[in-house]
């Protein structure tokens, strides 16, 4: 019960439940890459890294709709061509085992494309105009994120606990897939927690 209305409390959506067991990963990896993307050379590293995770997991996350990995993947290399620079596929990532961890991955990938438009426009500051990958859904970025959250919960809302909690291990292997792929471009350095 709601201390101050009386009514049933509302259960917290998956999706909370997945932003609050990620915070930290999250936290760190922004941090980080909030002082390494100050030029052309970091710039080309993030969308390297990106590039690693994302080739990497086309094909275990292909099977839930709207992720666009296809799209997303041919936009980095566009980029990364206008940037003449070469592209990094990483045949040895993580990817998700099962479809409840490919539901914490995607939640991951997803929610980058928020963060995207902010980067998006810290390049332009930089005179970057390689942005085909962060402005790919433009002014539809948050409708398809709040499309994919209502998916997300869908499915939640009739998964298991132990599904839950795979997809939670999926998001959280997802941020260190980010962040080892941006210590392999050497975007970010290695922690040693």
């Amino acid at each position: 019960m709601n201390a101050v209305s009386g009514a049933p409390r509302e259960e917290a959506s998956f999706r909370h439940a997945l932003r609050e067991a990620t915070a930290a990963k999250h936290e760190a990896l922004d941090q980080a890459l909030s002082h390494a993307l100050n030029g052309r050379d970091g710039y080309v590293r993030f969308l390297r890294g990106t590039l690693r995770v994302l080739s990497a997991n086309e094909s275990a996350l292909d099977a839930l709709e709207g992720l666009e990995l296809k799209a997303r993947i041919e936009a980095l290399q566009q980029d990364l061509e206008e940037l003449s620079a070469a592209s990094s596929i990483d045949p040895s990532a993580s990817v998700p085992k099962d479809p409840a961890q490919s539901w914490g991955a995607a939640y991951v990938i997803e929610g980058s494309g928020l963060g995207g438009l902010v980067l998006a426009k810290r390049a332009a500051e930089l005179g970057i105009g390689a942005t085909r990958y962060l402005t790919l859904r433009g002014s539809q970025t948050m409708a398809s994120f709040r499309a994919f959250v209502a998916r997300l919960e869908r499915w939640a809302a009739v998964a298991s606990h132990p599904e839950r909690t795979a997809a939670v291990n999926g998001a959280l292997q997802m941020f260190s897939e980010y962040r080892r792929a941006f210590v392999l471009e050497q975007l970010i350095p290695e922690r040693h927690d």
